[in-house]
């Protein structure tokens, strides 16, 4: 049985990688895609520079204190640098209060822009309030950036599930479409891709907690989740980070500003990169009056429900709607009074799994 954590359930997270930029050579390896494994120096550690976009520093210090147990387990070290050292970083964390926890997985985190998060660690006063807990998602989280896949997803576990109870559970407990469930939970990476595997570990902490209700057989009953790395992730992230093998990291050029830019009037489009990010646009009034900024479906996309959130150069909200104000279906609008100077527009997406084809546009009023 899956036991609530605090009278909630526990909370699952969803591995991603940019598919269409990564093409079609990305082999799995014994629970991790060989072709998003960070390259190995010749000596010393892979060095993987980590930038927070925001967050509670009481926080960034649990996640900071977390993750040695993956230095100590492996040849890795974690470099935590300032906010500005954005475009530094191999990994970008943001922490919206959505219970959202997703991660690229490895290098899939420099593959996306680098003003854009690589990996969400949603914590809520409800998550926050059990450190084992905590501890569990900083861990998960960061066995993805490395590029471990889900456990459960290894075709060796030989966990057989019950299909539509699957969709159910996820449905239900977390409002996961069956798309994410099959990407997540469901489907098993191709044997023929694996290499080197591994056999399932029940006591991985990368594995999910099912309850017995939606296994139909395996090599076990149920699962439960896993606070600390088993003893088989210490030996298999060792074999694929082996110590005793100093080299900088991998060099990333330099970008200018940490928000895509907006031209007054000009219609910007793309694709939200991961669940629950949050796109930082920036732009310059350079006369006062009245303004809009507003989301739109572009063509031959679905219709989706963004919001929007206007603040000035000093990070103050000045605006939002979160309540889908457009005429144009459930797109956001911002009407408002701006003065010359900078501003930055951020945009998500309503639901805390949603994804989807944005556009965006401000322009003067009338």
């Amino acid at each position: 049985m899956v036991h609530p954590i605090n009278g909630m359930l526990p909370v699952p997270c969803t591995a991603e990688h940019p598919i269409e930029q990564m093409g079609a050579h990305g082999q799995l390896r014994a629970g991790a895609l060989s072709s998003t494994l960070w390259d190995r120096p010749k000596r010393g550690p892979v060095h993987l520079n980590v930038v927070f976009l925001d967050g509670h520093p009481t926080v960034q210090s649990l996640v900071k204190r977390h993750v040695r147990d993956w230095e100590d387990a492996a040849n890795v070290k974690f470099n935590f640098l300032s906010r500005d050292r954005f475009v530094d970083a191999h990994l970008r964390i943001t922490m919206p209060t959505t219970r959202i926890f997703q991660s690229y997985l490895g290098t899939g985190s420099v593959l996306i822009d680098r003003r854009l998060p690589s990996m969400t660690l949603g914590f809520t006063d409800d998550v926050l309030a059990n450190p084992n807990e905590v501890k569990r998602l900083i861990l998960h989280e960061f066995g993805h950036a490395l590029g471990l896949i889900h456990e459960h997803q290894n075709p060796r576990g030989g966990l057989i599930f019950k299909v539509p109870e699957v969709y159910d559970y996820f449905w239900q407990n977390h409002r996961w479409d069956q798309r994410t469930v099959r990407e997540q939970v469901i489907q098993p990476t191709r044997v023929e891709l694996l290499k080197n595997a591994t056999q399932f570990d029940p006591k991985s902490i990368m594995l999910y907690a099912f309850p017995a209700s939606i296994l139909a057989g395996g090599p076990v009953s149920t699962t439960q989740l896993n606070h600390e790395l088993s003893e088989g992730d210490r030996r298999y992230i060792a074999s694929i980070y082996p110590k005793g093998s100093v080299q900088p990291p991998p060099s990333i050029p330099a970008e200018p500003t940490g928000y895509l830019p907006l031209n007054l009037g000009e219609p910007y489009t793309g694709t939200l990169p991961i669940r629950g990010a949050e796109i930082p646009f920036g732009f310059q009034i350079a006369s006062p009056g009245r303004y809009l900024m507003e989301t739109f479906t572009p063509a031959g996309s679905r219709e989706e429900y963004w919001v929007l959130t206007l603040r000035d150069a000093r990070q103050q909200v000045l605006a939002d709607d979160h309540h889908g104000s457009s005429p144009n279906g459930l797109n956001a609008l911002i009407e408002r009074e701006l003065t010359p100077g900078h501003y930055r527009l951020h945009l998500r997406h309503r639901l805390r799994s949603g994804l989807g084809a944005y556009g965006i546009l401000v322009r003067k009023a009338g």
